[in-house]
């Protein structure tokens, strides 16, 4: 109830709709006697769209190189010397023979000062094996992370060699290489050695049975005359050496050793030289007398040929009748 004069607070609760808009609401004011009061009063309610919320667009990624399958030689190359950094090149290299000279190994590196680095996982029967790398300039191996060729230096082309036991079964291989300036090349190979039943025989494609050897066979006697050919076809006809080694059983006694050379030959007995005719001539046949105790001796005969004819003989007889003092 409210006096003449008064004033009351009139209080309505609105929920505003959900959907954006204008919403108007009448309201007439009513006496409790029934009489309405002339004036009308509204409630207008103005609901707003709701602002967008900006998604976030996510950045392109950038694409990534594919890497390679890698059948063979996962081969890695840098545009420097040290293998620093992320290789710009990886692919799958067959086999590492590789004669670039001064040219580029691949596109987006440079023809100087560059590193590549190759690695494989292969198979091996057990056995004893040589490892042969020609490079220019530096290389080394690694076989199961233990280093067996060191020559990490520039160096005009030069071909080095590592000979070790290998057990039967996958064993990793590492090879790094680098290129300082000038021509750029790396081969890298490796060969089991034979079973040296009778004479090792070891082939080199000069005269000085220097570097690594071009041939390592089994030779069951020395007994040669390859006239004016090549005792093998990775062999040249002239310029070439050969070292034969064995340790064969004697009985105890005196011996006669014979050799035939054209051109230079050396014998060695348990180390000990015992014919020199280390020197260019025509055939000519030399013996020596030794005596040897029952068991094993050690016998080496070095070998080489300039040119012309090129003939290697050796053999040796027990000498009766010779009183052992």
């Amino acid at each position: 109830m409210t006096n003449p004069g008064e004033t009351t607070d009139v209080s309505v609760y609105l929920v505003a709709p959900t959907a954006p808009g204008s919403y108007t609401s009448y309201w007439t004011l009513q006496l409790p006697g029934g009489q309405q009061l002339s004036e009308r009063y509204y409630v207008r309610i103005i609901v707003p769209a709701p602002t967008p919320t900006a998604t976030a667009i996510p950045p392109t990624p950038t694409p990534v190189p594919t890497a390679p399958a890698i059948y063979n030689w996962r081969g890695e190359y840098y545009n420097n010397t040290g293998l620093v950094g992320s290789p710009i090149v990886i692919r799958d290299d067959a086999a590492i023979n590789f004669d670039w000279g001064d040219g580029v190994p691949a596109p987006g590196l440079p023809t100087d000062n560059f590193s590549v680095r190759w690695t494989r996982s292969l198979y091996f029967p057990g056995g004893s094996y040589r490892f042969f790398a020609a490079s220019d300039d530096g290389v080394r191996i690694w076989l199961d992370n233990t280093l067996i060729v060191d020559e990490w230096h520039a160096y005009d082309g030069n071909t080095y060699m590592a000979e070790l036991p290998i057990t039967t079964g996958n064993h990793l291989i590492r090879v790094e290489y680098y290129e300082a300036r000038g021509l750029a090349n790396i081969q890298v190979w490796w060969q089991e050695n034979a079973s040296f039943s009778e004479w090792r025989g070891e082939y080199w494609a000069n005269r000085t049975l220097s570097g690594a050897s071009t041939l390592v066979r089994n030779d069951s006697k020395i007994d040669f005359d390859w006239g004016t050919g090549a005792p093998a076809a990775s062999l040249p006809a002239d310029n070439f050496s050969v070292r034969w080694s064995r340790s064969p059983y004697f009985d105890g006694g005196h011996y006669r050793f014979t050799v035939t050379m054209d051109d230079g030959l050396r014998l060695y007995v348990d180390g000990t030289l015992l014919i020199d005719q280390w020197e260019d001539g025509a055939a000519r046949t030399m013996s020596a007398d030794i005596w040897l105790s029952a068991g094993r001796h050690d016998l080496r005969v070095d070998y080489y040929e300039h040119e012309g004819a090129a003939v290697a003989r050796a053999s040796w007889s027990r000498m009766e009748g010779i009183t052992d003092w």
